[in-house]
C-alpha cells in the first residue's frame, strides 16, 4: 500500500479493514504510523512531499512539480526507490526508473492529453 490510509478513506471502511486483516501479507509504505499502517505486517518508511523531486498529478488531472526542499532521514526511501528495489528483486522482466524526469517522459505517448509534448521542464516556474 502506497500513498494511502484506505483504513479511513475508504467508502466502506469496516470492509476494507476486515479484507486488509485477512491477507497473509500487508506491507505499508508511508510516512506516519496511519491506521492502515497500524494494520500491516511490515511498514516501510517513505519520503514525504518536501524530501523528493518530481510530480503528482491531482484530483482535478493538473500535474504538479515537486521540488526537493530538504533531505529525508538517513534509511528512508522514496516511493520510487522501493518500488524499483521490489521489481529488481522479483527479477521484473524490465527495469524501473527512480529518476523523476524518465518517469515523467513515459506515459507521453500513450495518454492523449500529454501527446504532443508536456515535459518536465514545461512545469517549472522559470519556462516561459
Amino acid at each position: 500500500m502506497h500513498g494511502s490510509n484506505i483504513v479511513v478513506s475508504a467508502p466502506n471502511a469496516t470492509h476494507v479493514t476486515r479484507r486488509l486483516e485477512a491477507l497473509d501479507l500487508l506491507v505499508v509504505c508511508d510516512i506516519v504510523m496511519s491506521e492502515t499502517a497500524a494494520l500491516a505486517d511490515v511498514v516501510l518508511p517513505v519520503t514525504q512531499w518536501a524530501e523528493e523531486s518530481g510530480t503528482m498529478t491531482n484530483l482535478e488531472g493538473r500535474v504538479i512539480l515537486r521540488e526537493r526542499a530538504i533531505s529525508p532521514p538517513a534509511g528512508v526511501r522514496s516511493d520510487l526507490d522501493v518500488i524499483a528495489g521490489l521489481a529488481a528483486r522479483l527479477d521484473a522482466p524490465v527495469a524501473f526508473s527512480t529518476e523523476p524526469e524518465e518517469i515523467f517522459a513515459e506515459p507521453g505517448p500513450r495518454v492523449r492529453r500529454w501527446q504532443g509534448g508536456l515535459r518536465g521542464h514545461h512545469l517549472r516556474a522559470d519556462h516561459p
